[in-house]
């Protein structure tokens, strides 16, 4: 169990975790300038934009591209292409995964997106050479690794987030993205709100709406039920109702998968899932799919004693309303998160997910007695669990001061 009182830390925790965001996104926001100028220019001409990432850097890509078709809109037409298909996935070394679509689509003229929160990703480096051999400009947002200091793969901008915690990286990195959509959308229509104003606003409602939804009680309700699913080998489902939360879902479970299991060396069985079938999407009556497809998935594959987790800008609509139903029928623990229809919707839900994989693993640790009950709210605020993936000098100084 968690230590009494124990969301005064989250709250805290919270806290300092947006400080940190928004100070990055404050300094690093003017880099946009230039580069929403040539995008404006670029979607004029009928440029094809790509956005790349693995992991949680390909939730993000999906973000961008996502928010920037809906901020375009259909005045002008031009190419978005993010990640390959499943299929195409499944058949492609790693290193060359988004070598086929730049190949194919990209053409002088284009703009890629490069995401990589290490900055070394093998794939992002290939796209990047790719890009200077076509033509097309090339924009990365990374911590400080190959891809912003080694001349032969150096994008046309580079962006550097100075942040150690991947994590707190990758909010800042959706952040800017977000941002640049925005604003990009803005410049279209002839108007010249300027991307640091776009900043400002963002910062704004980022601070504003995640005051209102992630709160101690949120988290703490969510993480205690997951553990239990974990404990009792039930199902942990992360599903969101619309195209804007979507990826976040995704990346949801990605993050619980590797922070619950992976990194706490998780000893019960546990299944985390995102997202419904496509087949099901477009299936359903032979029609194209409806608004109860995600509560056919509930009941066709929960049972009592599954977690569901709703990402949700409208709790109202008959696609929430049916699957709140379909859980309640299936005595599924239910969790519904309820984000406004805003552009900086995707950054809030993104720090809840992240927070979530944090404060779950906090949590199986304290049950398996790794760590005990007056290290816990170190623990939360100061274990990033992506960055220690690959930084084991890190991982060994961590150890080393809670004893593990």
């Amino acid at each position: 169990m968690f230590p009494q009182q124990f969301d005064k830390n989250i709250h805290s925790t919270i806290q300092e975790y947006l400080n940190e965001v928004v100070a990055e996104l404050n300094k690093l926001s003017e880099e946009l300038v230039p580069i929403k100028n040539k995008l404006v220019s670029a979607i004029k001409n009928g440029a094809n934009v790509f956005a790349f990432g693995n992991g949680g850097s390909n939730a993000e890509a999906e973000s961008f591209l996502y928010a920037l078709d809906k901020e375009v809109g259909l005045e002008f037409r031009f190419g978005s292409y993010g990640n390959p298909k499943r299929n195409e996935m499944l058949d492609a070394l790693n290193i060359k995964l988004f070598e086929h679509t730049l190949r194919r689509h990209g053409k002088e003229g284009d703009i890629a997106f490069l995401l990589s929160a290490s900055g070394d990703s093998l794939n992002i480096l290939d796209a990047s050479r790719i890009c200077k051999r076509l033509g097309i400009t090339s924009v990365s947002i990374s911590a400080n690794g190959k891809i912003a200091n080694d001349r032969s793969v150096e994008p046309d901008h580079p962006i550097i987030i100075s942040l150690g915690d991947q994590q707190k990286l990758e909010e800042v990195t959706l952040g800017l993205l977000l941002i640049l959509a925005k604003d990009i959308g803005i410049g279209l229509k002839g108007e010249s709100l300027g991307v640091l104003k776009t900043n400002d606003e963002y910062v704004s409602e980022l601070k504003n709406e995640a005051a209102h939804i992630i709160t101690p009680q949120l988290l703490l309700s969510m993480v205690e039920d997951i553990f239990l699913a974990f404990r009792h080998s039930k199902t942990v489902r992360i599903d969101a109702t619309t195209g804007l939360l979507d990826p976040i879902a995704e990346h949801m479970a990605h993050n619980l998968v590797w922070d619950a299991r992976d990194e706490s060396k998780e000893i019960w069985s546990n299944k985390v899932i995102s997202g419904i079938s496509g087949c099901h999407m477009t299936g359903v009556g032979n029609d194209g799919g409806c608004g109860y497809n995600l509560a056919l998935e509930i009941l066709d594959n929960c049972r009592g004693g599954d977690v569901e987790i709703l990402l949700t800008t409208n709790a109202e609509d008959v696609k929430s309303r049916s699957l709140i139903k379909a859980a309640r029928e299936r005595a599924v623990s239910l969790h519904t998160i309820c984000f406004g229809s805003k552009f900086v919707s995707p950054g809030v839900a993104q720090i809840a997910a992240h927070l979530t994989g944090r404060l779950t693993n906090t949590r199986i640790l304290l049950e398996q007695g790794v760590i005990d009950q007056t290290k816990a709210a170190e623990w939360f605020r100061k274990h990033d669990l992506a960055l220690l993936r690959k930084k084991e000098e890190i991982r060994g100084k961590l150890q080393k001061i809670f004893a593990v």
